[in-house]
């Protein structure tokens, strides 16, 4: 009796495991006849099912239902998931990181999801011409996991983003972009732009600089490059550190050497280096004077005012070029106050 009992719960589980993978057969067959209502209903069975769930061949047959179930025109197909493309997607990679070693499952696995990357894209831009932006972005953003060296999903996601203006997404794809070797002027400044926004000013200015060589002809790229030196110069002078401020201002007038700003900046910096060097004049000829009561300076070989007159010079350069172009009135008592102030300098020390 014992062994009865034994041998009748086997043939019970025998007929049950049978029945558990007539599960995934019955959707293969649904499948084959062409019936994905019932496919569907077979698969999702299989998927769930303890002795199907950990096979392969059982997500891929569920990625190759759910894409179908995307793909038809019918709309009573179309209703069985609104999701079915995501869904083949997730049952694919299941599939992959199922099969281990990889093998027949994992082949066509891959060869399925080359189909999603197409259909997402194609979604995508389908939504993108609705004006359905952040849908778009989520079909695109599905095709960029397939195809992570491919710069298609990743462009039309950047101009969706765009669409959107949202700063970080456009930034995100743009870097990503870049770093595909894929690049063009409205890609460059848009993620300028995302670092500028961030306050990396050198990492902005650096790929600014590559943006420029690489599209001398763009003039946006110009424009941009120049407020990004102007706004670094302008960090360096709040420091203060004169240096590199200066630095700045001159290769932005290296691009553009009318530009009102840079020329301010750089008048007021040289004419501040002009009264440094004043001052070491005076502490030099009050020395001199200590020591020699008839003192009188040699202006023609003195190396400090040699100096002086080479900045007066410099910063008569920049006055000239925004003479008559003060922004307000303030700006314009500026200049007209530096430009008395270095004739004075010139009158007493140099003449």
């Amino acid at each position: 009796m014992l062994r009865f009992l034994i041998s009748a719960t086997m043939l019970v589980s025998f007929y049950t495991a049978q029945a558990q993978v007539a599960t995934l057969t019955n959707a293969i067959l649904y499948h084959d006849e062409g019936n994905l209502p019932k496919a569907k209903e077979e698969i999702d069975k299989a998927v769930l099912n303890e002795k199907t769930i950990g096979m392969p061949k059982a997500w891929f047959y569920k990625g190759v239902i759910y894409k179908e179930i995307f793909q038809s025109t019918a709309p009573h197909i179309k209703s069985l998931d609104a999701d079915a493309l995501p869904h083949a997607f997730e049952a694919y990679n299941k599939a992959i990181a199922l099969e281990k070693p990889a093998g027949e499952f994992t082949k066509k696995s891959k060869e399925g999801l080359d189909e999603i990357w197409t259909l997402s894209v194609n979604s995508g831009i389908t939504y993108y011409h609705q004006s359905s932006f952040t849908k778009a972005i989520t079909e695109y953003e599905r095709a960029q996991a397939i195809k992570p060296a491919d710069t298609t999903a990743f462009l039309y996601a950047l101009y969706a983003a765009n669409e959107m203006k949202n700063d970080t997404l456009v930034e995100k794809y743009a870097a990503k972009l870049l770093a595909l070797n894929y690049s063009s002027p409205f890609i460059y400044y848009n993620r300028i732009v995302g670092l500028a926004n961030r306050n990396q000013l050198d990492s902005a200015i650096s790929l600014s600089a590559k943006a420029v060589q690489q599209f001398p002809a763009d003039q946006n790229l110009k424009r941009q490059e120049i407020v990004l030196l102007i706004n670094r110069g302008a960090a360096y002078d709040q420091v203060p550190d004169r240096k590199n401020a200066m630095a700045c201002y001159k290769k932005a007038l290296l691009i553009d050497s009318t530009n009102y700003i840079a020329n301010y900046n750089l008048m007021i910096n040289t004419f501040n280096q002009a009264k440094d060097v004043e001052r070491v004049i005076i502490k030099n000829d009050a020395e001199r004077m200590k020591q020699d009561t008839t003192y009188v300076p040699n202006r023609s070989p003195d190396p400090n005012r040699v100096e002086l007159r080479e900045k007066l010079a410099t910063c008569h350069t920049y006055c000239n070029r925004i003479m008559y172009k003060g922004r307000n009135e303030e700006e314009k008592k500026n200049i007209q106050n530096v430009m008395r102030d270095m004739n004075f300098l010139k009158t007493r020390y140099l003449d």
